[in-house]
């Protein structure tokens, strides 16, 4: 049966109010990694894993955020997603903290180094006058860039938003993407 059965759109999210998150297969992303990291000034870091998802998307959150201009050239989509024509009229300060950052810094904990350990997040910290454009820019990653850098909140994550009042903010995205029973790449969250 391997090999068989594809999808054209699956559910890869429901929450409890019934809310559900449906994305098109096969994964799309539009993004050259090579370009970010010459623009973030880390074209020697050849030892950054950019097939890594998790990384390839901690790279495009902080390209994102440095050449915020160039999202806000999608005004219809920012329009559609967040209800914005722009996502900040200057650029977001955003930086990695923990095995994000690490993975940035460190060679040896990157693939195939002593210290290579899977990340289960990305974990970025921004000032916290940033804080809902950086939710805002995250929303809007995956339908400027293509699926793969999807990113949404569940119900709960807008309840945890909202009681912490601008000081901590939880978006989810893909962190992955794995073989099904069929052999069809199935994105995991």
């Amino acid at each position: 049966m391997t090999g068989n059965v594809s999808y054209d759109k699956i559910v890869i999210c429901e929450d409890h109010g019934g809310t559900r998150l449906e994305i098109s297969l096969p994964l799309s992303s539009n993004v050259d990694v090579e370009s970010l990291k010459k623009d973030l000034g880390l074209s020697d870091c050849n030892y950054i894993d950019t097939e890594y998802i998790p990384m390839k998307r901690a790279l495009l959150i902080l390209w994102a955020g440095e050449n915020i201009h160039k999202v806000n050239e999608h005004e219809e989509t920012l329009k559609k997603v967040i209800g914005k024509k722009k996502v900040n009229s200057s650029p977001i300060p955003i930086r990695l903290f923990g095995g994000g950052a690490f993975k940035l810094h460190c060679k040896s904990s990157n693939k195939g180094g002593e210290f290579e350990r899977k990340l289960n997040d990305i974990d970025i910290v921004v000032p916290r006058s940033h804080g809902s454009a950086a939710k805002n820019l995250l929303l809007c990653l995956g339908h400027i860039f293509g699926s793969l850098h999807t990113h949404f909140l569940l119900m709960s994550d807008k309840v945890f938003n909202a009681m912490r009042r601008g000081k901590r903010w939880r978006v989810r995205g893909i962190d992955a993407v794995e073989k099904d029973e069929h052999g069809c790449e199935v994105p995991v969250i």
